[in-house]
């Protein structure tokens, strides 16, 4: 389970980031939505997140399944990096 909620974390993670550079994306978004992630090929993780979310109903809130075909590798954050000098 302790995988699930990292994977779930790490989800959320860049789900907000997708939010944050995407703002015509965000505004589909129905305002104080439960979001529910499906991960491409997680069939246990899928059912996971379905069960918790089935526990902790929010009366009157919308549901938005969020289909993720998967994450890309991190990006490699140095900028062009050059060998000044060899040792």
């Amino acid at each position: 389970m302790k995988d699930y909620n990292d994977l779930h974390m790490h989800l959320i993670g860049e789900f907000n980031r997708h939010v944050m550079k995407h703002p015509g994306f965000a505004a589909r978004i129905p305002w104080e939505a439960k979001i529910v992630f499906q991960l491409e090929g997680n069939d246990a993780y899928n059912q996971w997140v379905r069960y918790i979310s089935e526990c902790h109903p929010e009366e009157g809130k919308p549901i938005l399944l969020v289909q993720v075909k998967g994450l890309r590798p991190p990006r490699f954050r140095i900028a062009r990096p050059v060998i000044a000098r060899s040792a």
